[in-house]
């Protein structure tokens, strides 16, 4: 919910606010699929 409500609460505030929130969720879902994927590939044996 947390990763849907942050670009709309700051499109309240204004559409350049909305893209950056944009932006930080991009990053946060790269960062917790992505990033931990190729994580896990390295830990096997």
């Amino acid at each position: 919910m947390f990763l849907i409500a942050t670009p709309f609460t700051l499109w309240i505030i204004g559409p350049d606010w909305f893209l950056v929130g944009v932006f930080i969720v991009l990053w946060l879902l790269y960062r917790f699929d992505f990033h931990n994927s190729l994580d896990t590939d390295q830990q096997l044996p």
